[in-house]
């Protein structure tokens, strides 16, 4: 389920800024950059939740660890805050929620199957 998720993630990025880039160059840049710093914090994420599954009850993140993943996340908002003319922020955080859209989507089309 996650490779599948990740790849209609990319496609639908890939889609969402090809109609945005259509309507603003701005728009599509923000989707991309939103998509990249999501999966960037995915890989952040799955390392740490293998490293915490290697070591068992030994294992407790780092307040770095912890700081990294969230810093991942909220640049390129603050890119989008600081650049506008360059950064579309909407399109940032379509980006940075297309993994979880399109996570509800498979669920939903799953569960539909399944009843």
């Amino acid at each position: 389920m996650e490779k599948k998720t990740l790849k209609y993630a990319a496609v639908g990025t890939i889609v969402l800024s090809l109609i945005a880039l259509l309507f603003n160059w701005c728009l599509s840049l923000g989707v991309v950059l939103g998509q990249i710093c999501f999966r960037i914090y995915y890989l952040l994420l799955s390392n740490s939740f293998t490293t915490a599954l290697a070591f068992k009850s030994e294992y407790k993140p780092s307040w770095l660890n912890k700081s990294i993943r969230m810093l991942v996340l909220a640049l390129p908002m603050l890119l989008s805050f600081l650049f506008p003319d360059f950064i579309n922020t909407w399109g940032v955080v379509a980006g940075l929620l297309m993994f979880k859209a399109v996570l509800i989507v498979l669920n939903v089309i799953e569960k539909k199957s399944n009843a």
